[in-house]
This record gives C-alpha cells, structure tokens and sequence, in this order.
C-alpha cells in the first residue's frame, strides 16, 4: 500500500492563464483530482466510504504558490495522507519541476456519516496496514 502517490502533470493550454502559466484553479484541481486517484487506490475513495455510509467533506484548504510552471512543463504532483486526528485529517500535496518545489498544499478533511448527519470519528477510515508519512 503506497502513503504517497505520483503522478505526471503536463501544462498543456487548457490548463493555463492569460499569463502562459498554470492557472491557480487548476493547481487546486490538480490537487483534488490525484487526492481522490490516491484516496481510490487505499480504499478510501468515494465508493469505498459510500459502502460505509461516509462521507468526505473538506474542511479548509491552504495552498502556496512559489512558482507557477509554464505552459510546455512537464512536473509532477505528489500526495499523502497524513496521520488523522478524532476528528480530522490532513492531505499534503506538493507540485515540482526538476526536483524544485513549486506549489505546495494542505486540505483538512473530516467525515460525515450520511444517515446520521453528523461528523464520524477518524478511526477505522483508513486502512490499518496504511503507513503514514511525517510531515515536513
């Protein structure tokens, strides 16, 4: 079971500003889509937590563009869950070039249960076996 999931990115028109350079909702896009790619992949994606009667919801999400790439770029985007609280957890994502942080991120995510409405505890959501990165 992999913690951390890559992918390529490449910056093709579609996904640029006026400025030739990735478009600040398509950062976050890219963010939302290899989040729930990686979430399938350990058994917590939409239909893995629809069987459980849950829900994911985000909480707050921060991102910190030090440098947008440019149309043409190719980079890649990395994820990980991290260790969740009673309550609450957090993914990290990170967009780099040639090993060049580019675009760094955070989503805190919480759990509803759809029949009862209400915030479901953390624990049990992620596999047992998952190893958890340590943030940096």
């Amino acid at each position: 079971m992999t913690e951390v999931f890559k992918r390529q990115l490449d910056i093709d028109p579609g996904l640029a500003d006026a400025s030739g350079r990735l478009s600040y909702h398509d950062a976050f896009r890219a963010f939302m889509d290899i989040a729930s790619r990686h979430a399938g992949m350990i058994g917590v994606g939409l239909n893995d937590m629809n069987g459980k009667s849950l829900f994911w919801l985000t909480v707050k999400t921060k991102v910190r563009f030090l440098k947008r790439p440019r149309i043409g770029d190719t980079v890649e985007v990395t994820t990980w869950p991290e260790a969740p609280e009673k309550i609450r957890g957090n993914r990290s994502y990170v967009i780099t070039k040639d090993g060049e942080e580019l675009i760094c991120g955070k989503t805190e995510w919480a759990v509803m249960n759809t029949e009862t409405r209400r915030i479901a505890p953390m624990k049990g959501v992620y596999p047992e076996e998952l190893p958890f990165k340590t943030p940096s």
